[in-house]
Order: C-alpha cells, then sequence, then structure tokens
C-alpha cells in the first residue's frame, strides 16, 4: 500500500491512514509513501489498538528534493520481529527526513513495544537532508523490551545532521537488551549526531539494555540529557544488570555532554553497568554531570569519563546529597589522552568495600587528572581495612593533584604509595613526580587521636549563711563524672545524705497494690482515684516521723536538716571546697 510522488510530479504526495483493533504487516508487506520529486511525500498514520509487523515495513523516504512524510503510530502495543522490519523515516538526498511519533491510541495512558531478532524503529539521513525526529509520549508508561534498536542517526556517506530522539512519560522502562540510540557515523564533519533527551518521573533501565549518544566518525556527537518530566520536581533513575547510559566518541568527532539530573536519586548496580562519557579515538570526550539527591553506586557498578586514544577524556562532576560507594564500586577517570578531573560535591560521602574515587593515567607527558572533593558541610567516612582508596596517579608522568575539603575524613588516610589498607594517594612516575594530597579539614583531625584532658583542682570559697537557729547552712558542690548526668542510685553527694530509691509503677507483691520503692522498705497505699486529679510540681522533700522521704509542693515550714555538719554563726569560718572537674 503506497503513495508516491514520482518525477516530474506537480504536487505533494497523498497521505495514508489506518483504523482499525489490530494491524499485521507480515512476510514483505509495505506501507510506504515516497518522494520522488521535488515536492513532499506522503504521510502515514496509524490508529489501533495493536500492530504487528514481522517481515514487513511502514516507510516514509525521501529521494529527491522534497520532504520524506511523517509516520504517526497511535498504537498501545507493538510487536517487531525481523533484521529488516519495523518503523522507518529517512531521507538518501537533499530533502529532510520525515518524523516518527508514537503514542497510545483512544484513551490508553500507557505504551508497550516488544522487539525480536533486531527489529527497528528509526529516522536518519543518509544524504544532505536532516535527518527527522522520534518521538515517544505517554501519560503514564512506556516499556520497550527485547533485542531491537531506536535510534535517530546520521549513516556513513550523510552530510546532514542527525534528527533528535525524545521520549516523555511518567515511567520508563528498557529492558530486555534494548539499544536507544542519538547517533553519527558520517566521515563528514558537518554530519553531527542528534540529542537524545529523556523526561520522566522513573527511568529503568536493565538487563544489558543501552542509552546512547555517540559518534563514530569525524562528525561531533548529540548529547545526552536524563531529567525531570515536565513540571515535577522528581526523579529516581535506576540502572541494573549491566546496564549502560553513554555519550562517547569512537572517531575524530567530539563526544557529547552527559547530564543527569535526577532529584530523588540515582542508583547504578550490578557489574557491567556504567554511566560513561569516554572517547576511544582521535575526538575529545565530553563531560558526565550528575546532579541528584541520592547517588547510590554498588556491586562493581561505574561511572566514568575515560579516554583510551588520543583524545582528551571529559570532566566528571557530581552534586549530591549524599554519595554512597559500595562493593568494588568505581567513579574513575582513566586517560591515554589527558584530562580526566573529578570533581565531588556532597555532603556525605561513604566508601566500602574496596570502592574507590580514582584518576589514573598512562602515556608519555600524560599527568594524572585532578580530584576535588567538597564535603565541607559535612563527613567523608571510609572503613579502613577495606582497601577503599581515593586517588589521582600517573603511570609515565606527573600524578595528579587531590584536594578534600570536609568536617571530617575518617577511615583514609594520605600515604605514599597504595597499600592494602584505604588510601589517599597522587603517585607519579617517581617519587619525585608525586602530586600534591591537600585535605582541609577545620576540625580535629581524626588521626592525630584523643587529647586527655588535664585534672585540674579547684578552690572554691563558699559564703556562709546563717539560719533563724544559728548556724551556716549555706554550700557549693560540684558532683559528678564530667560530661555525663549523675546516678542517683550511685552518686551521692556526702557519705551521710538520704537515699531516694526508684518508684515502680507496677505492684511487686503487695497486697494492697500501692507503690512500692525499690529499697522495698515504705509501701505507698493511698488508693488511686478514678477521677484525675490536678498534678503539682515537687518543688521540695521532708522525711515524716517514720522515717520517710516525702515529696512535696510546698517546701515545710520546719528545720532544715543538711548532709554535711552545720556550722556554729557565731564562730568565723571560711568554707573551702576542694573538687576534681
Amino acid at each position: 500500500m503506497f503513495t508516491n510522488t514520482d518525477e516530474g510530479a506537480s504536487g505533494k504526495g497523498g497521505n495514508i491512514t489506518v483504523r482499525t483493533g489490530a494491524l499485521y504487516i507480515l512476510d514483505g508487506a509495505v506501507l510506504s509513501a515516497i518522494s520522488r520529486s521535488d515536492f513532499d511525500g506522503g504521510d502515514i498514520t496509524v490508529d489501533v489498538n495493536t500492530l504487528e509487523i514481522t517481515g514487513g515495513q511502514i516507510v516514509t523516504n525521501a529521494f529527491s528534493q522534497g520532504n520524506a512524510g511523517n509516520i504517526t503510530a497511535n498504537v498501545s502495543q507493538i510487536r517487531l520481529s525481523g533484521s529488516s522490519s519495523g518503523l522507518f523515516a529517512q531521507t538518501t538526498n537533499i530533502g529532510s527526513a520525515g518524523n516518527i511519533t508514537l503514542q497510545p491510541n483512544g484513551q490508553e495512558q500507557s505504551l508497550m513495544a516488544n522487539f525480536f531478532d533486531r527489529a527497528q524503529i528509526s529516522v536518519s539521513t543518509s544524504g544532505s537532508g536532516y535527518g527527522g525526529n522520534l518521538k515517544v509520549f505517554a501519560p503514564e508508561s512506556i516499556t520497550f523490551s527485547g533485542n531491537g534498536t531506536l535510534a535517530a542517526a546520521s549513516e556513513v556517506t550523510a552530510s546532514g545532521q542527525a534528527g533528535n530522539l525524545f521520549f516523555n512519560t511518567e515511567n520508563l522502562t528498557i529492558a530486555n537488551g534494548m539499544q536507544v540510540s542519538a547517533a553519527t557515523n558520517s566521515v563528514n564533519a558537518a554530519a553531527s549526531g542528534g540529542n537524545l533527551t529523556v523526561q520522566a518521573t522513573q527511568l529503568n533501565l536493565t538487563e544489558g539494555s543501552s542509552l546512547e549518544a555517540g559518534t563514530t566518525g569525524l562528525a561531533p556527537s548529540g548529547n545526552l540529557t536524563i531529567q525531570p518530566n515536565g513540571n515535577r520536581k522528581t526523579l529516581a533513575v535506576n540502572f541494573t544488570q549491566g546496564a549502560t547510559v553513554s555519550a562517547a566518541s569512537s572517531g575524530s568527532g567530539q563526544g557529547g555532554i552527559l547530564n543527569v539530573t535526577a532529584p530523588e536519586s540515582i542508583t547504578l548496580t550490578g557489574d557491567g553497568s556504567l554511566i560513561t562519557a569516554e572517547t576511544t579515538g582521535q575526538g575529545a570526550g565530553g563531560d558526565l554531570t550528575l546532579t541528584t539527591g541520592k547517588l547510590a553506586v554498588e556491586n562493581g557498578a561505574k561511572i566514568t569519563v575515560s579516554s583510551t586514544g588520543s583524545g582528551r577524556a571529559g570532566d566528571l562532576k557530581i552534586h549530591a546529597n549524599s554519595v554512597y560507594l559500595n562493593n568494588n564500586a568505581k567513579i574513575t577517570a582513566d586517560t591515554t589522552g589527558g584530562g580526566g578531573n573529578i570533581f565531588v560535591r556532597s555532603p556525605w560521602l561513604l566508601l566500602r568495600n574496596q570502592s574507590s574515587i580514582t584518576t589514573n593515567a598512562k602515556g608519555p607527558g600524560i599527568p594524572g587528572g585532578n580530584i576535588a572533593i567538597d564535603a565541607l558541610d559535612g563527613f567523608i567516612i571510609v572503613v579502613p581495612n577495606e582497601d577503599s582508596d581515593i586517588s589521582a596517579n600517573s603511570a609515565d608522568s606527573r600524578g595528579g593533584n587531590v584536594e578534600i575539603s570536609a568536617q571530617g575524613i575518617f577511615g583514609i588516610q594520605r600515604r605514599n604509595t597504595s597499600t592494602p589498607k584505604s588510601d589517599i594517594t597522587a603517585t607519579g612516575a617517581s617519587p619525585q613526580f608525586n602530586g600534591t594530597i591537600e585535605l582541609n579539614t577545620p576540625g580535629i583531625d581524626p588521626n592525630s587521636g584523643l587529647v586527655e584532658l588535664p585534672t585540674i583542682q579547684v578552690d572554691t570559697e563558699v559564703a556562709q549563711v546563717c539560719d533563724s537557729a544559728g548556724y551556716a547552712q549555706s554550700s557549693f558542690v560540684i558532683t559528678g563524672r564530667g560530661g555525663l548526668p549523675s546516678n542517683p542510685t550511685k552518686d551521692v553527694a556526702a557519705p551521710d545524705g538520704v537515699e531516694v530509691g526508684w518508684v515502680s509503677l507496677k505492684p511487686r507483691g503487695d497486697a494492697k497494690g500501692g507503690l512500692r520503692l525499690r529499697n522495698e522498705q515504705s509501701v505507698i497505699t493511698k488508693p488511686i482515684s478514678n477521677m484525675p486529679e490536678r498534678i503539682v510540681e515537687a518543688s521540695g522533700w521532708s522525711v515524716n516521723n517514720k522515717g520517710e522521704v516525702v515529696l512535696t509542693a510546698n517546701v515545710p515550714n520546719t528545720s532544715r536538716s543538711s548532709w554535711h555538719n552545720a556550722t556554729a554563726c557565731n564562730v568565723p569560718h571560711r568554707s573551702q571546697v576542694k573538687t576534681h572537674i
């Protein structure tokens, strides 16, 4: 089924619209809208609940100066199977490729697509025309699963710029090896790669799936951006089981910028799980920036900027409320072409079980990258014997510089060489080429140990005040154990003081059901009334005629007793209290 504009045509191509419950395109069948003239090709619209393509295609193409038409699929479920199967919007000449838009049909809120046998959905240019855009929308969720590809690309022969790839949804899941790519493969420097943008509130990338913006040729790569959906302030990102997020250059072109903004959290776990901005060729690598509330990297996962060719590595920047690295987790900048600095700003940094923050350089004249960690409002905590390191090293030149600012740095020490313990190092090709390590801690150096406070004898002069009986009862007493509160059952100010025990709120064998003191010498037998009584705070105590201690709301007007011997007023006296603080 097709609509074409052939050479010499004097008008735009017609459109194709399909509305049905389910559409099957099988065994080489094609829906196409082609432009072979100076006029634009027609559009294709598919409005169905289910779309299945096995060995078939939906395609628009521009073979001349006219632009290719657009493909719009309003569909809730997609199943694609076969390496040549899928949806394609292309240009091979001056005209621009069309756009592909995927979204749920009718009142549906979600979109699910399953790919088999390397099936594809792509917008591309192999000519001088602009590659189209690939847009995927769904209010609630989008799921892409399988060993297929979503791509916006400029091919090897292209001189036109690649289009962009865009997601917008609440929950985005990319699973089972699915590849999502905005890339340029062109040998023409003008054919730059497109941008890959994800807007969501939850992003799950699992099982070897990938998001990639890259270049393999002379043209620069586009950028990869992950950010919250619309006006929402939150985004949680989970990358597991070998998932990869990459902005890369493997040619002479500049690598793209990778920027992840997830106000809630970024979680990266599992060996092979990777967030990277890298270069493996002559082109410089792009920068990688992560901005989040909680960053957790675990179980062999890695965040890296790197260079394995002659290109300079980009910088890695992390802004987070907390950073947790555990079980061989890595934040690295490895380079053979220079560059590769790491900047971390977080008030809480915890490294466990052979995790590390490192820059490593190899090659003649290639210095180690620098590491700057700003935890001035918080702490850096490392377990001493778990071999978790912060290091800026160079195998063949000068080591990088390490600068750390924190309220406290615990469990890790500055050393000249790496050891099985947790180290901070900046080693060079030889000790003379070691980099600098600067630790800025406004508090006490945790490596210096505790300072024993001196014992100071205090002489205190106490004024004597006579009472009505002619005795001086004033006193000044210092007791206790430093900053700890006194123990009322053990610490007594004087040896002849009256001990007041704890009161048990539950009866302890008393037949009358009264409240008994812990010393079991007296019982308060007054029954508890069902009517609530006004509670008056006790402000004093006295001893009744039975020798019992009674708490009182007001101090009775009786003679006072003391825990120390009284001093007659007619005898000049100067009291002196000596104690230890």
